[in-house]
């Protein structure tokens, strides 16, 4: 039958245990690399036709090697698409519910964050309020003491720098308050059985000058594939190629 028959046909009948197409197949590799080293060019039909065989070789290996790999694949791959049929629609069904979950809960976070953090901002208000009432009574205190240094009479010493002590006082309690209340703006829901949950940042890019980003990124090999992708999407709909877009007709073998 030759070489261009099936890898299978190049096994004798008599063989009562032909190798398996992987092992037959380092066989026909090892003997075409010793055919192209011992031809390193083409320099006549002849030789062409020599390799034209060689080429039929590896291409009928590779077609073996296929269906070998298909027939051994297929029975688990038809498996597999059934228990992942079995078990899509629960797990579809389970996915929905957690998305409505997740949307009613997190309205709720975004609802009791925004109260949380308007009683924060009223804190620190009242903070900034207290640390100035605490600075005028500071004041006030070093004034009304260097006035009974310089011999004022009637300076209720003690008066003033109790008055001084209750206003930063005050100032501290409101400081604290306002740090617990920025604290605790942050809203985290726990209970259940896994880690609380809680509003995190999610950075979303978006495109608002495709050209500008080109001009700086340049023009990268996954930019390329993807601007050839629209292109033939494009060419699908208006028969034609995009503006910036070349095509060139090449042949090959």
């Amino acid at each position: 039958m030759g070489e261009q028959g099936t890898l299978t046909r190049e096994i004798t009948k008599t063989d009562n245990n032909p190798p398996e197409v992987l092992e037959l197949s380092r066989d026909v590799a090892k003997s075409i690399s010793e055919w192209m080293a011992d031809n390193p060019n083409i320099p006549d039909e002849a030789a062409a036709r020599a390799a034209k065989t060689q080429i039929d070789r590896a291409k009928l290996c590779v077609k073996d090697l296929e269906a070998e790999r298909d027939g051994k694949v297929r029975p688990l791959n038809d498996k597999v698409t059934v228990i992942n049929a079995d078990y899509r629609k629960p797990r579809n069904l389970l996915n929905d519910l957690l998305s409505e979950m997740l949307a009613r809960v997190q309205d709720f976070v975004r609802k009791e964050e925004h109260r949380r953090a308007k009683i924060a901002e009223e804190a620190a208000r009242k903070a900034r309020e207290a640390e100035e009432a605490a600075l005028e009574a500071e004041r006030l205190e070093k004034e009304r003491l260097d006035d009974a240094a310089k011999g004022e009479v009637g300076v209720d010493i003690a008066s003033v720098i109790e008055q001084a002590d209750d206003a930063f006082e005050e100032y501290q309690k409101a400081e604290r308050e306002a740090i617990m209340a920025q604290r605790d703006a942050r809203v985290r829901v726990g209970g259940g059985f896994g880690r609380a949950l809680s509003m995190r940042e999610k950075e979303i890019l978006d495109v608002v000058d495709a050209i500008a980003a080109l001009t700086e990124i340049g023009a990268t090999e996954n930019i390329k594939q993807a601007i050839l992708t629209s292109a033939r999407a494009f060419r699908k709909i208006h028969n034609r190629l995009p503006n910036g877009i070349s095509a060139t007709i090449t042949k090959e073998l």
